[in-house]
């Protein structure tokens, strides 16, 4: 990502069995307050949190970073859906009963993601994916909402699943409500509701990505803007992406091949292709 768009992340939760940021002197933390705390090993990026249809975690404050007249947002997460369920994957809003301020992503049994606005740009309603998207238990998507504010008098909010976009709205209003609003994972306040499947690495910018940058957070994932990477660069010697290339490497013997990785493509290990460093 654009070092603009590192600056802007807020809020990351990488579920490596824990529920705290990954973003340095970050200190929100998400509280189990239903159910039980779960995590798979086979995570989109290491492990990733179970939202096992009972459970429901809440941030220990408000989301105020990305309150405010004027102020862009972005939502990033990766899902992987077990059921065609109705179930909530994040819910930013505040409130008990209607009306509450509420921005959501949902799941719906008709296997399409659907965002959710009760208040807020462009008007209260609903934004649903063109496509549909199967609960195999297996495949991981990633799934981004962006929030392109000018004023605070008009926005234009784009759902995008894989870095194509899906749905996208705009019109008049304001979100500069969400000061007291919290941040709830595995559950919502419109649709009460715990999402069948699996999150992993859900993160919250105070800007809009572009689409190029949205395509880049898929390709690529957070490792440049992880905490670790962050907070300890001074300490790394050497960073291979192996991205469908293997810079900084040589083959010695064989011949390099790639397949889907972690994050984007992975180097094959054979047992007969050898590399040294360059």
């Amino acid at each position: 990502l654009a070092s603009a768009a590192v600056a802007d992340l807020q809020h990351l939760f990488q579920f490596d069995n824990r529920l705290t940021s990954a973003v340095s002197g970050d200190t929100l933390t998400l509280t189990r307050i239903v159910g039980t705390t779960t995590y798979t090993s086979t995570g989109r990026i290491q492990s990733a949190l179970v939202c096992n249809a009972a459970n429901t975690f809440e941030s220990s404050a408000s989301v105020t970073s990305l309150a405010g007249t004027g102020v862009d947002k972005t939502i990033s997460v990766w899902v992987r859906m077990t059921s065609a369920a109705n179930g909530a994957v994040w819910s930013i809003g505040s409130g008990a009963a209607v009306p509450y301020t509420l921005f959501e992503l949902d799941y719906r049994s008709n296997t399409k993601l659907r965002l959710v606005r009760l208040t807020g740009i462009p008007t209260s309603g609903t934004l649903t994916s063109t496509s549909t998207f199967a609960a195999d238990g297996a495949t991981w998507r990633h799934v981004v909402v962006t929030y392109d504010e000018t004023g605070g008098t008009s926005a234009v909010v784009t759902l995008y699943v894989n870095a194509n976009s899906e749905a996208s709205a705009s019109g008049a209003g304001s979100l500069s409500n969400l000061a007291t609003a919290t941040m709830r994972a595995c559950w919502g306040r419109g649709l009460t509701a715990s999402f069948p499947g699996s999150i992993d690495d859900l993160a919250l910018f105070n800007g809009a990505l572009s689409s190029a940058e949205v395509t880049t957070l898929y390709n690529n994932g957070l490792v440049s803007t992880s905490a670790d990477e962050i907070s300890y660069a001074a300490v790394v010697l050497a960073h291979l992406a192996l991205n469908g290339a293997a810079t900084g490497l040589s083959a010695s013997a064989g011949t390099a091949s790639y397949a889907e990785g972690q994050i984007g493509k992975a180097l094959v290990l054979d047992g007969a292709t050898h590399f040294t460093f360059d």
